[in-house]
């Protein structure tokens, strides 16, 4: 079984990028929303533009969290460095591998055995992560294409435009970019915790996977 420690820095650097880049964007995307801070009011000319400023960083932000998540989808599929991952599928299949990880997580106790990478939980959730990132950016899309409608905007414009009355509308759309924010903000904190239960339960962990 390959360590996470192990694996190919194309693993670790697309994971750091988005990593910073949701926590630049969801910050962001708050102040977009609600500003909760303002520039020094200059009344004799409107040369401040903190609200323009904090767009183009979250629009610079959204760009670069597309191009990781598209090149982390690609090293998925058809990188060798990733083929760990692949195998992790097989545990989603097995009713023996559900059954091990839901009784170690509930009691710290029982036997696991690790095929792939990742556990049938782990698998799922995140591949749920994963619908969710492609949701917020063509969310994100369709609210920036409805501000700015040249260049790249003006290109997907008549694709996206459907996406956007399927979902209700731009309203309804901004609310599901908010909503697929939650997402992530919750899964965090999970996920810092999971990634670090071999070290605050080294005991149960090494006794589970021995």
């Amino acid at each position: 079984m390959k360590d996470h420690h192990d694996l190919p820095l194309s693993f670790w650097v697309t994971h750091w990028i988005r990593f910073i880049c949701m926590i630049v964007l969801v910050v962001s995307g708050f102040y977009i929303a609600q500003p909760f801070i303002m520039s020094d009011a200059d009344l004799s000319a409107p040369v401040n533009f903190l609200q323009a400023k904090i767009r183009f960083w979250h629009v610079l932000l959204g760009m670069i969290l597309l191009g990781a998540t598209l090149f982390k989808t690609y090293l998925f599929f058809f990188s060798k460095g990733s083929e760990i991952e692949r195998k992790s599928f097989n545990n989603v299949l097995s009713a023996k591998q559900w059954a091990s990880r839901i009784i170690f997580y509930l009691t710290l106790g029982g036997k696991v055995k690790d095929y792939g990478l990742y556990n049938p939980l782990q698998f799922v959730v995140y591949l749920g992560v994963y619908i969710a990132l492609y949701g917020i950016i063509i969310t994100g899309f369709v609210l920036f294409m409805n501000c700015y409608h040249d260049g790249m905007m003006g290109v997907i414009y008549p694709f996206f435009k459907p996406l956007e009355t399927l979902m209700g509308g731009i309203a309804n759309v901004r609310w599901i970019h908010h909503l697929l924010t939650w997402v992530f903000l919750l899964f965090l904190p999970v996920h810092i915790y999971m990634a670090s239960m071999k070290y605050l339960f080294k005991t149960s962990y090494e006794k589970a996977h021995s």
